[in-house]
């Protein structure tokens, strides 16, 4: 991969060179950050399907094989050794040097979070400076991204478990709303199958052992406990756990539970 990916940037520099133009020259014709222009020739970024056209017109010489390769996510690396080269290691000093203090002022200007590498624009610009001087402008534009708080009802392993406990318990509404305010036991239900069988009808299974309930072994013999709910027996289960009313009960308030949810989704008030 890393011989291929050489193979292709080698041809794309050469087109480069051929051409007579600088990154920036190009990066005016096509629309483009004059860095951006450099990552896509180095395959250090993705040529999207709309620049392509421009790229090809800036740069008449591309193939059609190189254009392809460029289209393809690429390969994002580098050298680790390109610290060496005095260039490199000033930039790289430099955010070391001053990277405390740009930390500091983010946290103030925007709160505890870190500026992205992704949704993220770079520029190099030459300037004169007051004294008649030329200088490099460097920008570096990222999108805020906040610190996330890791709540558990916004864990998606949080509503499985919830879900999962329902389904063993086969209880009400009501049951599943206290089941959703309670905090997490210790013991961990193991939910097989999904909760999505709710909706499906549940065969009666008469050769039921004293230790599975509609045919699942349970993790704890004939009785299972999930959130302090006891079921019964599966003797006794075989008569009214699998009863079309409880059926109706479990699948309307696994139906009602995950539209509150989508409609908070909606609204703003839950984030999944």
């Amino acid at each position: 991969m890393a011989e291929n990916k050489a193979s292709v940037v080698a041809r794309l520099q050469s087109v480069k060179q051929n051409s007579g133009k600088t990154y920036t020259q190009i990066a005016e014709e096509t629309g483009l950050t004059n860095v951006y222009v450099a990552q896509l020739l180095r395959r250090q970024a993705h040529l999207k399907p709309d620049t392509a056209p421009k790229l090809r017109a800036a740069l008449p010489a591309l193939t059609d094989d190189l254009v392809e390769e460029m289209m393809k996510p690429p390969f994002r690396s580098y050298d680790p050794h390109i610290v060496q080269e005095p260039a490199i290691y000033r930039l790289n000093e430099a955010v070391m040097h001053f990277g405390e203090s740009i930390k500091e002022i983010i946290n103030e200007e925007f709160g505890d979070g870190i500026m992205s590498a992704i949704d993220f624009f770079c520029s190099v610009d030459k300037i004169k400076g007051v004294d008649g001087k030329e200088r490099v402008v460097v920008t570096f534009d990222g999108k805020y991204l906040p610190h996330t708080e890791h709540t558990s009802i916004n864990s998606f392993a949080f509503l499985r478990n919830r879900i999962c406990k329902f389904r063993w318990a086969h209880g009400s509404l009501v049951e599943l709303v206290e089941l959703i305010n309670k905090p997490l036991v210790g013991f961990d239900l193991k939910c097989t199958p999904s909760p999505w069988h709710l909706l499906q009808p549940h065969p009666r299974q008469p050769n039921m052992g004293p230790e599975e309930v509609g045919g699942i072994p349970t993790p704890i013999g004939s009785k299972i406990r999930a959130h302090g709910i006891e079921t019964k027996p599966s003797e006794e289960l075989r008569s009214d756990v699998y009863s079309t009313e409880t059926r109706r009960t479990s699948r309307n308030a696994y139906i009602i539970f995950m539209l509150s949810i989508i409609c908070c989704k909606w609204c703003g008030s839950v984030s999944l």
